[in-house]
């Protein structure tokens, strides 16, 4: 493993940090002329959105799970048809206390749902399932709330990763 950077090394022996890694050096591919280039420590995302930018800030990553698949849910752009009985998972390569991650319909109403905090030395995870399955051909936002200015970001600049219900089977 001479040639993977040290910082996906140290995440392998755990599966939570390696998904995290992939996600990560996913996003650090710069693009231009040819094929896209990847370097040997995570970079900002070329089309970085505000909870994105600067290189002190958390990074994060998350996920829709249904049926035994991983759905990566970004935050520049919606995606479309996540599963309505999907559950969320939001990773955080930082440790913070007051995370929150909250579900709103289209019409910005708090879905009922179930959570958890799993917080380690160096991260953080976060899991939250709706209480029933969402509505089909339905408009959601997963919001990031409760970073605190400690975090250097502000409020209005965290992530919100917004999708789009498949029609209901």
């Amino acid at each position: 493993m001479e040639s993977t950077p040290t910082w996906i090394q140290a995440s392998l022996g755990n599966p939570r940090r390696a998904a995290l890694a992939a996600l990560l050096l996913a996003t650090s591919c710069t693009c231009g002329d040819g094929p896209a280039k990847i370097s040997s420590a995570p970079s900002e995302p070329t089309s970085a959105t505000p909870a994105q930018r600067g290189s002190h800030g958390p990074r994060f990553g998350a996920v829709a799970r249904a049926n035994g698949a991983e759905l990566p849910l970004l935050p520049d752009r919606p995606t479309e048809a996540v599963p309505t009985e999907a559950s969320f998972s939001l990773e955080v390569d930082r440790r913070i206390e007051g995370l929150q991650l909250r579900l709103y319909d289209e019409n910005y109403r708090l879905v009922p749902s179930s959570d958890s905090l799993l917080l380690d030395i160096s991260s953080t995870t976060y899991r939250l399932t709706p209480s029933e399955p969402l509505a089909g051909e339905r408009r959601f936002t997963l919001a990031v709330e409760g970073l605190s200015s400690g975090d250097e970001r502000s409020q209005a600049e965290a992530p919100r990763y917004r999708f789009r219900t498949a029609p209901r089977k």
